[in-house]
């Protein structure tokens, strides 16, 4: 299916002509790798990942070879069959995300909710289904970055009832938590934070039709904040809340910045490689940018505030699971951000949240603002 597109664009567009350096290379390479026993398991790995490099860069920034690619019928056949495969998960996912982006071609999106929604049910943790849907997941985020237009068509195509039923579905589930479930956990919230940031309608959806509640009642039998996974599992809904968690703009890009997808055009965005931080780093960077940057100060502004309520709610039911130092480094974070942005206050006010929140903070000694 890949190579049959190839020559589909081949055919129809000038690409023989424009072939750089590069790309001449990879081609002579998949000639040189057919004459060689195609049968071999190993040669076809590198013919078909071959295929894929060559496709992503024909298509990356040429609307002309992108709309040949889309037209063509194996398009879906061709690249979301290797979705499941995870020695070439990567690369159709790479050519996904180009697709996504530069050619606002919605079906992209449904057809990824497809995938997600196929894997094993809702309450599936088996190891395969949870690292197909976290890269897919991932490439979502970059996708949602890039062409913010995007982030409707999640919300028609199913994807919030989606998340709220697979977290329902952990919450149900007896599996013993680990690292693997946790981290998908993370990529779940990660996705929706990416998916609310600057989208009302998407905000109005979550808070009305999905409505926070729905999370609470799912999230509450999950021990989320237990041991080392306290940290990032509030830096998850702190970013849920704020339009960015630690703040970033066009010129500073968060560095904890995690559940995107580092695709073949370099994009920096790296997916589930959290950095190792210190307890209070993701506070310290929220600090340092919204004094030097007015622009990352303004990223700090809630835009569903009731998620701190959420939270509090949660780590009030869970507080006997979550070291002291997570609680503290919570309210700290929480206390900053009352002031962080100017219409903040008033958001927590509108939610009547300022008076639990300093009961929280008198509760835990924590200085109020």
């Amino acid at each position: 299916g890949i190579l049959t597109s190839l020559m589909h664009i081949f055919r129809h567009t000038s690409c023989q002509e424009k072939l750089d350096e590069k790309e001449r290379s990879i081609l002579d390479r998949i000639v040189v790798l057919k004459n060689k026993n195609p049968s071999d398991e190993e040669i076809m790995y590198h013919i078909l990942k071959n295929l894929l490099l060559l496709l992503y860069r024909l298509l990356k920034g040429v609307p002309e070879n992108q709309d040949v690619f889309l037209m063509k019928t194996g398009f879906k056949e061709s690249l979301f069959k290797n979705l499941y495969t995870s020695h070439f998960r990567y690369y159709s996912l790479s050519v996904i995300v180009t697709i996504a982006i530069e050619s606002h071609y919605p079906q992209i999106i449904m057809d990824l909710m497809m995938v997600l929604q196929s894997l094993g049910g809702t309450a599936s943790v088996h190891s395969n289904d949870l690292a197909i849907r976290k890269d897919i997941l991932a490439a979502l985020c970059t996708i949602f970055e890039e062409n913010p237009a995007m982030k409707d068509v999640f919300r028609e195509a199913g994807g919030f009832i989606w998340i709220a039923s697979v977290i329902e579905g952990i919450g149900k589930n007896e599996t013993e938590l680990d690292g693997d479930i946790i981290e998908f956990l993370e990529a779940l919230l990660e996705t929706l934070s990416f998916s609310l940031s600057g989208n009302t309608k998407n905000q109005y959806y979550i808070k009305n039709d999905i409505r926070l509640s729905t999370l609470l009642s799912s999230l509450q039998h999950i021990e989320i904040f237990s041991q080392h996974y306290a940290n990032n599992m509030i830096d998850s809904f702190l970013s849920l809340a704020v339009n960015k968690w630690p703040p970033s703009c066009s010129e500073h890009e968060s560095t904890y910045f995690h559940n995107g997808f580092t695709h073949f055009g370099g994009v920096s965005y790296n997916p589930y490689q959290r950095l190792i931080k210190s307890e209070t780093s993701s506070l310290v960077s929220a600090k340092l940018r919204s004094d030097a940057c007015s622009d990352c100060r303004q990223s700090l502004e809630f835009e569903v505030p009731e998620v701190i309520k959420l939270l509090l709610q949660l780590i009030t039911k869970q507080e006997s699971t979550i070291q002291n130092s997570s609680l503290i480094l919570l309210h700290k974070s929480i206390s900053f951000l009352m002031n962080a942005h100017n219409s903040n206050m008033q958001a927590l006010s509108s939610c009547n949240l300022v008076s639990t929140i300093l009961e929280s903070l008198s509760n835990n000694y924590i200085e109020a603002p």
